[in-house]
């Protein structure tokens, strides 16, 4: 028999290694191919708590010398790993925001488990550190978030021959809780609004509400993304810290997107851009020359944490707690929803890639959409009851 089978324990078999026990541990021996350079045969040994277990794991190894497998990648720590795929695979591949946070997974979720290599990490180790990190305080949804991208970078391993299969397959994502969603009432609004004692802020409070656009969308505009003629606005990119020029294009079709603006916004808009020509001719050089519609006092980018600071700070001074400026998104889609305005024209002044995501988001308006639906349907068939004949009767054929 050979020593994987476990026979002939304490007997050295230079064909494959040896097997034997170690105190409370156990330890198997495989001997590897003759080095040319210095004509020794090295040897590598996997220690484990069962004898099962560390025949296993020879073996595993074992296979991937045969299969010729890229053994000295496998040996990387995660961490190391991990950090090479943020380097040379996701960075090509997804936006500077979206790494960045990324690069979070890295620093917060594999921390627990980086100093294990790549070659021995098992399910159970990433239950660990998905535990570690819940008991930490982090939401479901996040930790699902982290979960997800660890796997991303573990299926490269797979299809780089660095793992045979992917340990966080057999991982189960915690279940995702539902952010909370509110919806500010005209009242709300009008009291933040009467609270609010910068013009700019306020007309940008405005047209959140009216288009339903994203805080960074709206800090991306330019005047070049305004159709004055035929009341139109583009959406072409987002601010976003994270990347070069500190602006990101849509990452999906539907996120590049034109929106109709009524007359009451169209003025406005007006408004706001005679007011920054006056603030520009005043500053003179000083004035930053950006084309955006909504940049800091000198034209300069504003940033989407001190806008959602900025908000914090005015609902606080009228007692509205809890309310975020993206909530402001999800009021005008529901003021749309329960307004009769179609959900497909909906989902394309939000961006959202289908349909169904605007139906799940929104669900707490189709119960009142149900009701008025069953209203009309009521109404039309009206016009039957006044009809001569028999009814509620089927048909023969």
């Amino acid at each position: 028999m050979n020593a994987d089978s476990g026979a002939s324990v304490g007997k050295r078999d230079y064909g494959s290694g040896g097997l034997r026990k170690r105190g409370k541990t156990w330890q198997a021996t495989l001997w590897l191919p003759r080095d040319p350079g210095s004509d020794r045969r090295p040897r590598k040994t996997f220690t484990a708590a069962t004898r099962k277990e560390a025949v296993e794991l020879r073996s595993a190894f074992r296979r991937r010398v045969e299969h010729g497998l890229d053994v000295a990648g496998a040996q990387s720590p995660l961490g190391e790993y991990f950090e090479r795929w943020l380097r040379d695979h996701a960075a090509r591949s997804v936006s500077a925001r979206t790494l960045a946070g990324y690069g979070q997974t890295g620093r917060m979720f594999v921390a627990p488990i980086a100093s294990v290599r790549l070659s021995d990490i098992r399910p159970s180790h990433i239950e660990r550190a998905l535990g570690a990190y819940l008991e930490s305080g982090a939401s479901n949804r996040t930790a699902a978030k982290h979960l997800t991208v660890l796997k991303s970078a573990l299926a490269r391993a797979v299809r780089l021959e660095l793992i045979p299969r992917n340990p966080a397959d057999a991982v189960t994502k915690p279940r995702a809780d539902r952010r909370e969603m509110r919806v500010a009432d005209m009242e709300t609004l009008g009291s933040i609004l009467d609270a609010c004692s910068d013009p700019d802020f306020s007309r940008l409070i405005h047209l959140a509400v009216h288009t339903g656009l994203r805080a960074g969308e709206l800090l991306g505009l330019r005047w070049a993304d305004v159709s004055w003629e035929h009341s139109l606005l583009q959406v072409k990119r987002a601010r976003n810290e994270f990347a070069d020029s500190g602006f990101a294009e849509p990452k999906t079709a539907a996120g590049r997107r034109a929106i109709a603006l009524s007359g009451r916004e169209t003025a406005i808009l007006r408004d706001h851009r005679a007011a920054q020509n006056e603030r520009r001719l005043s500053l003179g050089p000083a004035w930053a020359s950006n084309d955006l519609v909504f940049p800091r006092s000198h034209g300069e980018p504003e940033n989407v944490r001190n806008l959602a600071k900025k908000w914090g700070a005015l609902c606080l001074r009228v007692g509205v707690v809890g309310l975020r400026f993206h909530d402001l998104r999800h009021t005008s889609a529901t003021i749309a929803l329960a307004g009769g305005v179609h959900p497909k024209i909906v989902q394309e002044r939000l961006g959202h890639s289908t349909i169904s995501v605007t139906l799940d988001t929104y669900s707490h308006v189709l119960p009142s959409m149900q009701e008025d639906a069953a209203r009309r349907i009521e109404d039309a068939m009206s016009v039957l009851d006044g009809r001569d004949g028999p009814r509620n009767e089927l048909t023969p054929n």
